[in-house]
């Protein structure tokens, strides 16, 4: 392997810093190294010269950065504004002279004429900032205005109210609840909901997998009965060593009242007991629908994560799948602002309320539902879901919220034909086949290069609005996309959403070959 030269080497190790120190504030206003520790950083990621790495340079180059948030380096420990205590939570340091760095310190900057403090109040979990004066004043580039977490100049820190204790410090992965599932009346199949699409494909009723095998097993329940789908599609996935994910929506039993979410709760908990079940999904991209406020959509969430981890077995994991069209924009900011109008339940902040309150323990993105959306902005689907997972690393969540796993929902695998094979001549079937591993690369290889944990395919079969989506050909057959999959080497890192009750062949058939291409299987629970 060719040595780093050493100057490079040295930039690089400060890009590293660099981006650290920004993920302390979520700023990237001006660049202490003329734009080198941007052009470096994207280097540690993204071949230069290539549209990946331009495109990291213009999320990182963006004026209003209070849209990114970016975040560190995995392993890095950054300053989280959504953690509570003073000791998460340490004064962040400006310095506003002209030519000099303006991005965050945890330190009080030297030699400065202009310097600003922001110190975290409890009361709104914000940062409010003060000159040298005392004087309120906004930060750096009004990022106030559309990061949550800094207050603009004069703003008053107002107790909030909120569905969480804020109180409390967010939970690691061993000191969050866990308890089971469980059973209730069948959820609506989602196979009758109306979902958004990317294109003409439907946004999909699938879900989350985490790579943490449970913790704890237990022997198979006696009640569930022998002609049961999902009874069968656990004891084939267990056959496959498949990790299993339970998949339902609770969103419409939690409407019905406390007693039909606990019903809905125990029917999960008779499968959930049951072994090599990881945890229980329970609601798909939370926020497009059913919803008419941001304080609801919380309320569901605390609610039925509660009700959940009372009654799930010890160890099993709880997930939702979210939407946040403003992250396929990138640094376009009329993007953002459409997005964000449209859309208003899903916003960053939306979301981030509640997939850092503790409440869950993985969460899904479905980044290719609004590509038709994009389209005047001129953002092909391909940069758009790019976008989505660079943000999101930017982001860091994971040091906001420790143990918190990350994955994709992807829906754009999938076709509504009985078959996609390409019958013809040598040459159609060789550029089909170029097309699926393109396809491919797009929708599985740079979201895990990105630092996604897991990928989840839907779907295996489902029948939605007058047509059948499947990833194979009808009947289980190899086409383009499936023998991509099979030769790619994330084995380990996917999943593919399953429903019982629209078999291709039988059962046994159709997990055995989704074993073929994942490590983890969805389960529909109705």
């Amino acid at each position: 392997m060719t040595p780093i030269p050493r100057r490079r080497g040295w930039i690089i190790a400060a890009a590293i810093f660099a981006v650290a120190v920004i993920g302390s504030a979520g700023l990237a206003i001006a660049n202490p190294y003329d734009n080198t520790s941007n052009e470096a950083a994207c280097a540690v990621w993204d071949k230069p010269g290539t549209q990946e790495y331009e495109r990291c340079l213009d999320n990182l180059n963006a004026q209003s950065v209070g849209e990114m948030i970016p975040g560190s380096q995995p392993g890095t420990p950054t300053i989280s504004a959504t953690s509570i205590g003073d000791d998460y939570n340490p004064p962040l340091y400006f310095c506003r002279d002209s030519g000099k760095s303006h991005l965050a310190s945890t330190k009080p900057p030297k030699d400065c004429k202009d310097p600003l403090v922001c110190r975290w109040s409890k009361t709104d979990r914000k940062y409010h900032c003060e000159n040298s004066k005392e004087i309120s004043t906004s930060p750096p580039g009004n990022i106030c205005k559309t990061n949550p977490h800094f207050a603009c100049a004069g703003e008053v820190a107002i107790t909030t109210t909120t569905v969480f204790d804020d109180q409390r410090q967010p939970p690691t992965a061993s000191s969050r609840p866990t308890d089971a599932v469980a059973s209730a009346p069948g959820t609506p199949d989602p196979t009758g909901q109306a979902l958004p699409d990317q294109t003409d494909t439907p946004e999909p009723s699938s879900s989350t997998t985490a790579r943490a095998t449970p913790t704890a097993t237990s022997s198979p329940s006696p009640t569930i009965a022998a002609d049961d789908p999902v009874g069968q599609a656990l004891a084939q996935a267990q056959k496959q060593s498949l990790r299993i994910w339970l998949e339902s929506d609770l969103v419409n039993v939690w409407k019905a009242g406390p007693a039909q979410l606990k019903v809905a709760a125990e029917r999960l908990k008779l499968y959930a007991n049951q072994s090599g079940v990881v945890g229980v999904k329970f609601a798909y991209d939370l926020g497009l629908r059913g919803f008419n406020s941001t304080d609801e959509i919380a309320r569901f969430v605390r609610e039925a994560s509660q009700v959940l981890r009372a009654t799930l077995p010890a160890g099993r994991q709880i997930a939702v799948d979210v939407v946040i069209p403003e992250l396929g924009c990138g640094a376009h900011q009329a993007c953002v602002a459409a997005m964000r109008k449209a859309h208003p339940l899903t916003t960053l902040a939306a979301v981030e309320r509640f997939v850092l309150s503790g409440g869950i323990d993985a969460v899904n993105i479905s980044p290719g539902l609004f590509s038709k959306e994009y389209e005047p902005f001129k953002i092909q689907p391909a940069t758009a879901i790019s976008n989505v997972w660079l943000r999101i690393r930017l982001l860091s969540w994971k040091t906001k919220m420790p143990g918190l796993f990350i994955g994709s929902r992807e829906i754009g695998l999938a076709h509504a034909d009985e078959t996609r094979s390409n019958k013809g001549d040598a040459d159609e079937v060789a550029r089909e086949r170029d097309a699926a591993n393109k396809l491919v690369n797009e929708r599985v290889d740079v979201p895990l290069a990105r630092g996604v944990d897991h990928v989840v395919l839907w779907t295996w079969k489902q029948s939605f609005s007058g047509q059948t989506w499947r990833l194979t050909d009808s009947g289980g057959g190899s086409n383009a996309v499936w023998d991509a999959l099979r030769t790619r080497q994330n084995l380990l890192r996917l999943s593919v959403a399953y429903n019982p009750r629209e078999p291709e062949t039988n059962v046994a058939d159709d997990v055995q070959r989704i074993a073929e291409v994942a490590s983890a299987i969805f389960i529909f629970v109705p």
